[in-house]
């Protein structure tokens, strides 16, 4: 059964790459790249040479390390959608530096939408009277996050220091479909201590600012056990305009963490 998942993940990979070639006329620079991550397994990820004409990025699930290359962008209404794979069976999707799809993991989320298109950068703009929408009814917002619909809102009626929307997401396996979300983004005065002591260290610069989606789960979790809330976390370069989202940390179950940082990081590699 080992053997056999191998072997349609490399069938997978060539027409992946083939699908790249066809788009972007890269198959065989893209092929070489994962040509040696296929067969350096071993390799410490802050030693491996990276080859400049790729973007990496530098993943960790429950401890694991993984070395990641972005393969393609798919374009969307809400924003590119970056998919990044690594030579274990694993992808990652970005939307936003927001988490959006994984597959390949022992838990991986699916079919993540959001109510609102608001900017993790929004975060950083300290105002005090934050727009904030009304309540969405769970059958108004499933329905419509179903269908890809942009829920309208009227006007804001409510001051906070957070920005306040909603999340929809599926989690495999059991088979958790369609668990809806408040969600409550807000700037960090400090780095958040879920953050491993090692990835802080890659993170030492100045112009690094952490903000933090805060979640509220719509349904009882006495009633509903698998529905605890699990923030994300996200480290923002300010020395882009705009600032740069180079590092984020979602769990997708209880004490099972996925974390992703652009690769080499800001803060340098630490030794």
């Amino acid at each position: 059964m080992r053997l056999t998942s191998r072997l349609l993940f490399r069938l997978l990979l060539s027409l992946i790459l083939l699908s790249l070639w066809g788009c972007t006329g890269k198959q065989g620079a893209v092929y070489d790249t994962f040509k040696v991550v296929l067969q350096n397994k071993q390799s410490l990820i802050d030693e491996f040479p990276l080859n400049p004409q790729f973007r990496y990025l530098r993943a960790e699930v429950s401890g694991r390390p993984a070395l990641l290359v972005l393969g393609y962008v798919n374009e969307a209404p809400d924003g590119p959608i970056e998919s990044w794979y690594s030579a274990n069976q694993e992808l990652v999707q970005i939307q936003n530096g927001r988490l959006v799809a994984t597959a390949g993991l022992d838990f991986n989320w699916s079919a993540v939408r959001y109510s609102e298109n608001i900017p993790l950068q929004n975060a950083l703009k300290q105002i005090d009277d934050v727009p904030m929408p009304p309540p969405v009814s769970r059958d108004a917002l499933t329905g419509a996050l179903i269908q890809g619909e942009r829920i309208e809102f009227d006007t804001p009626i409510k001051k906070s220091r957070g920005i306040r929307y909603q999340r929809m997401h599926t989690v495999m396996p059991n088979y958790r479909a369609q668990i809806v979300e408040g969600v409550e983004l807000e700037l960090l005065t400090e780095p958040p201590s879920a953050i491993s002591s090692r990835d802080l260290a890659r993170l030492k610069s100045p112009s690094i600012r952490w903000v933090q989606e805060r979640i509220t789960p719509q349904a009882r979790v006495a009633d509903n056990p698998g529905l605890i809330p699990l923030p994300a976390y996200y480290a923002l370069d300010t020395n882009r305009t705009p600032a740069r989202i180079v590092f984020g940390r979602q769990c997708l179950v209880r004490d099972y963490c996925l974390s992703w940082q652009a690769w080499p990081p800001v803060g340098g590699i630490v030794k």
